[in-house]
């Protein structure tokens, strides 16, 4: 359980720090970073094995008066905490509420440290999982605290998935992902796309705004390499697809900046999740890259099914659900509650090209909500946004990714492309035969 706030110190000798492998994977001796790196490089040694499982308990990350420590993973390797399924409890918007794997920051580390990098190759085969975890900041420890950290950090990683964990008073980033303008060159179709579901992504005190004096920053960011030509400028080839996009799924956000932010030609897709009791300053954002000559921002968001819920902000006065800046998407059958404005749509870029321009919005529920769309820069109906049914086809719900088994040596690196590429042929299939 997550629950007390007794701190031990974890004791730990060096020659203690054995691992047990058996049947494709390693379990790590303990939740310390030391022990999770240990158990990585054995995997990286051994070649074989792909998952590192990390016991039951309640882990300091490093301990004080040690320097912080960022675990370095390779894509290939999952992270998993051994919280069997069948343990797993709910609380009332359908999400785990107790967890049998802690990890906790016990000092107040350097600014913007991370907790897990993971560089990939944009290869197929590589798929990362990161599951079952509780990442607990310090400022669980000290609310005063302003410094801001950063938990899973991905760079060209494709097929990702990251599921069941908790990331509380982590300020920074919960989830920051990206890609490197070297393999840009290599590949530019896909420079990182997977799935974060069913998490927890929460900060209990923070100032969102302005930027000199912020203390939370994103939940999600996804954030592709400026340089990178990548803008699709036919929003029907990015709307319901799966490519260079960020899914985000039957999370529970609340505290943030933005839950969810994105940039550079991104395209994030944000459904069934509940945002409760955020700061409403633009709780899903996506940038336009304010004065930026012809940079491109965000390309797509769609917005489907969520829940904005009684924002609390008593910083900035905006309480707002949903920032569209640049690019275009799709924001329909959402709930908003107890907002200023649902949706503000802004002409940001001063390059038109990547203003919004193909945003469909409809069927938003408003509960005690001044308006469904507030415009800035001259943004208009018809122009920049519409109030019609785009009548597009989503991309399949739940994820194909989150369908699959998560064993220690379930066969995900073989069947998790071909799986995702099935279910777009047969959803086709399905498709194709219902019109006859």
């Amino acid at each position: 359980m997550i629950e007390h706030k007794n701190y031990p110190t974890q004791a730990y000798t060096h020659t203690m720090r054995t691992r047990t492998q058996s049947n494709g994977y390693i379990y790590a001796q303990s939740g310390r970073a030391i022990d999770i790196q240990n158990a990585i490089d054995a995997l990286v040694a051994d070649g074989t094995m792909q998952t590192v499982l990390i016991p039951e308990g309640d882990f300091n990350w490093v301990e004080p008066g040690e320097p912080w420590r960022t675990v370095e993973r390779p894509a290939h390797i999952n992270i998993i905490g051994v919280t069997p399924p069948d343990s797993i409890v709910f609380d009332d918007v359908n999400q785990v509420s107790a967890w049998k794997t802690i990890l906790r920051m016990p000092f107040e580390a350097p600014g913007e440290s991370i907790w897990i990098r993971t560089f990939g190759t944009q290869k197929a085969n590589e798929n990362p999982v990161t599951a079952n975890l509780a990442f607990i900041g310090y400022r669980d420890i000290d609310p005063t605290s302003t410094t801001m950290y950063k938990n899973i950090v991905m760079k060209d990683v494709i097929d990702f998935r990251v599921h069941h964990c908790l990331f509380r008073n982590n300020a920074k980033e919960a989830v920051s992902l990206g890609n490197d303008y070297g393999f840009y060159l290599q590949n530019p179709a896909c420079l990182g796309r997977g799935v974060i579901d069913h998490c927890k992504l929460i900060n209990t005190v923070g100032i969102p705004a302005p930027v000199g004096v912020l203390t939370v920053g994103y939940g999600i960011s996804f954030i592709l390499e400026w340089h990178a030509d990548i803008w699709e400028d036919d929003i029907d080839k990015v709307l319901g697809t799966y490519n260079r996009t960020v899914f985000v799924e039957d999370c529970y956000m609340q505290g943030w900046r933005h839950c969810t932010t994105m940039n550079n030609g991104a395209h994030t897709v944000v459904r069934h999740c509940v945002i409760k009791h955020d700061f409403g300053y633009g709780s899903l954002d996506a940038h336009g890259v304010k004065n930026s000559g012809t940079r491109q921002g965000s390309r797509c968001l769609e917005a489907y099914n969520n829940q904005f819920l009684d924002p609390e902000n008593v910083v900035v006065a905006q309480q707002d659900g949903i920032y569209l800046r640049g690019g275009g998407g799709a924001i329909y059958n959402n709930i908003f509650r107890n907002h200023n404005n649902a949706i503000l749509v802004s002409l940001e870029n001063p390059y038109p090209y990547y203003q919004p321009k193909d945003l469909w919005i409809w069927n938003n529920t408003l509960e005690n909500v001044n308006r469904l769309i507030q415009t800035y820069s001259g943004a208009q109906e018809g122009v920049n946004y519409y109030l019609y049914d785009k009548q597009y086809t989503p991309y399949p719900y739940p994820h194909p990714l989150t369908t699959l088994p998560i064993t220690p040596f379930s066969p995900w690196r073989i069947i998790a492309p071909l799986f995702v590429g099935l279910v777009l042929v047969t959803s086709f299939e399905k498709k194709i035969v219902g019109k006859k």
